[in-house]
């Protein structure tokens, strides 16, 4: 029986904000390549950042480079939509925005725009903050389609390192960010299943601290495999599932070959001159626990970590496909 801590990240994924039906079948593609698959709030905690994006980066007009992301705090100065041209003409000219800064003028560029949504988010007048990537067209600084328009009291949540995650069609990075942050808050604090020393030796985070750390990377080094966080998550799952293996088969002999298995695997991850056996000896979490019947805790972890759906998937866990771990 699943325990009622984790209630939450079996939800389905359409009680978070901002998932309607288009963003649910959206989601329900990018994760499980079929629209009509159900989607929960775990399978989403689990779609890792494969990017960053530094928003924090807000240099003079006159000192941006081309291809650079900047953000701008600007004063909306005159739309300019192409009604002078004709109707086949007019669907391929941009509709343009112009802006000022302290240091000069900036031009926003929108193709296929609807001009009353670029009127709603960019009155004349006011300031907005935008956040894009800079360019010079003949001369004239630009920021194609920014990737964010903003009210100046939020310019302190765009200064950000943000996350980048793969999408697909029908999804934004920032409507993904969104709904991420609302599964975020539902995670629950479970007992600590790993032996404190080897957490400590390797460097690990908690569980829920890897996970909020996956997500929020502070530098690009943070995205590697090896990173501290990553490599949490995916020996949670490496492990899970071996052991489920051995559970499943009711076979304690294969639970301790199971386990070196994954000993094995991450002493060549980590570049460790080891054999396999004996020489990884049993620890005594995995005596007084794995190889005893499960707790509250103990079952927490194989529904938070393992995959053990189907026998491909048991074969190649998912958090470890996730995290670049070669397994």
């Amino acid at each position: 029986m699943r325990p009622d801590l984790l209630f939450p990240l079996f939800a389905d994924a359409a009680r978070l904000p901002k998932v309607g039906p288009g963003t649910r079948k959206a989601l329900a593609r990018l994760l499980h390549g079929d629209e009509s698959a159900p989607v929960i709030v775990r399978d989403i905690l689990f779609h890792l950042p494969v990017g960053l994006v530094d928003r924090r980066i807000s240099p003079r007009l006159a000192e941006a480079k081309d291809g650079d992301v900047v953000t701008w705090l600007v004063t909306v100065e005159a739309h300019q939509p192409p009604e002078s041209a004709g109707r086949m003409r007019k669907a391929k000219l941009p509709y343009r925005v112009i802006c000022h800064t302290p240091e000069g003028y900036l031009t926003l560029v929108f193709f296929h725009a609807r001009p009353d949504y670029v009127r709603s988010v960019l009155p004349e007048g006011q300031q907005r903050v935008i956040s894009g990537r800079f360019e010079r067209f003949n001369g004239v600084p630009q920021i194609t389609h920014p990737d964010i328009i903003a009210k100046p009291e939020e310019m302190d949540a765009v200064l950000t390192l943000e996350p980048v995650y793969a999408l697909t069609a029908g999804l934004t990075n920032r409507t993904l960010r969104h709904v991420i942050a609302a599964g975020l808050a539902t995670l629950p604090q479970p007992q600590e299943w790993l032996d404190e020393a080897l957490s400590r030796q390797k460097g690990w985070p908690a569980w829920k601290a890897a996970l909020l750390r996956a997500h929020a990377p502070e530098a690009a080094e943070e995205l590697l495999p090896l990173s501290p966080a990553r490599m949490r998550l995916a020996y949670d799952e490496l492990l899970a599932n071996q052991l489920a293996l051995g559970i499943t088969r009711g076979r304690r002999g294969e639970i301790i070959l199971h386990y070196r298995a994954v000993c094995t695997c991450l002493a060549s991850i980590n570049r460790e001159r080891r054999p396999c056996g004996a020489d990884f000896p049993l620890p005594d979490y995995l005596k007084t626990t794995v190889l005893q019947p499960l707790t509250s805790t103990r079952r927490s972890m194989w529904y938070l970590s393992a995959r053990a759906s189907t026998a491909h998937s048991m074969s190649r866990p998912a958090a470890s496909r996730s995290s670049g771990l070669k397994v």
